[in-house]
């Protein structure tokens, strides 16, 4: 499981004398670590093995920890050949316009609603894009903390669309849903 890799490459990069390869310096500053570099060689085949189901156009969900997530996600839709949308859910410092797609509701239906309309957009287009969802796990969740309708909500969206080829991520701390898991056809 990748989050078992990530506790490794933790130490590697925290400990002293780590037998990193050349890849994992940053020429610039003699003595520092690029960790994009670290974790995407700590990671490789895992990247490889995404890539490959991606461009075979299945979708698939890594459970793996939130810092790994921003470092492998480009590698690994690269590596599919396919074209990544990102726009799906946005970064914690967006706004989502004022319009009836979700504004004026409680989190998380704006992303839903945002989710909905690009896969319904991609559906339209039939292009070979890759959607990534980095934060699913925050949707779909069994803990409690996100309304039951918003988990309904989720798996309805991406239940309409078994066409579309999707990255998803998830903490391996959060439980989600299993109807939600079961949308993707491999889980990493």
């Amino acid at each position: 499981r990748l989050d078992e890799r990530c506790d490794r490459s933790r130490g590697l990069v925290e400990g002293e004398g780590s037998p990193l390869n050349a890849d994992g310096f940053d020429d610039e500053s003699p003595g520092t670590v690029d960790i994009r570099a670290v974790t995407r060689l700590a990671y490789a085949q895992e990247i490889r093995r995404v890539g490959e189901l991606l461009h075979s156009g299945l979708s698939v969900l890594v459970s793996c920890d939130k810092a790994v997530v921003r470092h492998v996600w480009e590698a690994m839709v690269a590596a599919s050949g396919r074209v990544a949308r990102t726009d799906a859910w946005p970064s914690a410092d967006d706004t989502l316009p004022d319009s009836d797609d979700g504004a004026g509701y409680p989190y998380p239906y704006p992303y839903l609603a945002r989710l909905r309309t690009l896969l319904r957009e991609q559906e339209a287009l039939g292009a070979p894009n890759v959607i990534v969802l980095p934060y699913l796990d925050v949707v779909a969740d069994r803990t409690g903390m996100v309304p039951t309708g918003a988990v309904g909500a989720l798996v309805e969206i991406l239940h309409e669309a078994q066409d579309a080829v999707l990255l998803a991520f998830v903490d391996p701390s959060l439980p989600v849903s299993a109807i939600v898991a079961q949308r993707f056809s491999s889980r990493i």
